[in-house]
């Protein structure tokens, strides 16, 4: 699947000039082949920013308009393949703490619910902490400090 988004992408910002110039590439001398490499690097570049520069961005979404948390979950297990094994690691992290939180705002409703019942329930945020993993309760520790 990410090969296909690879694929994808250098189909969008590429046209057949440049490809051509990459198959024409082979018929090189390999001391000039090095030179028509960079070439063509440059070719894609001018076409890219040709291309980036004569889109208009009216239909493009803003920010305020783009589920960041929604494209960031389809983004991070798809370049995991690209990732070291910390850096993985670091992403399932995330990506657990991510899956707690979608389950609290699930209950968030039942759980205000609750706490208006029986006021000695705590607080919805200490019933939060309650569904954590130790480590999950440090990294929801370190977000909760970094936003302050």
């Amino acid at each position: 699947m990410e090969q296909d988004q690879i694929t994808a992408f250098d189909t969008l910002y590429t046209n057949n000039h440049i490809q051509i110039c990459k198959m024409a590439m082979m018929l090189l001398p390999p001391d000039k082949q090095r030179f028509a490499a960079v070439f063509i690097k440059y070719l894609e570049f001018h076409y890219t920013l040709q291309l980036c520069f004569s889109l208009s961005c009216s239909g493009c979404p803003k920010q305020s308009d783009t589920d960041v948390a929604g494209l960031l979950t389809d983004f991070l297990p798809g370049i995991l393949p690209f990732c070291t094994q910390t850096e993985a690691e670091l992403i399932k992290k995330i990506l657990s703490l991510k899956s707690t939180l979608d389950s609290f705002e699930q209950m968030k409703p039942m759980l205000e619910m609750l706490s208006q019942i029986s006021p000695e329930a705590g607080s919805s945020l200490d019933m939060l902490k309650g569904f954590l993993s130790p480590e999950q309760l440090n990294l929801f520790k370190m977000f909760q400090e970094d936003s302050k």
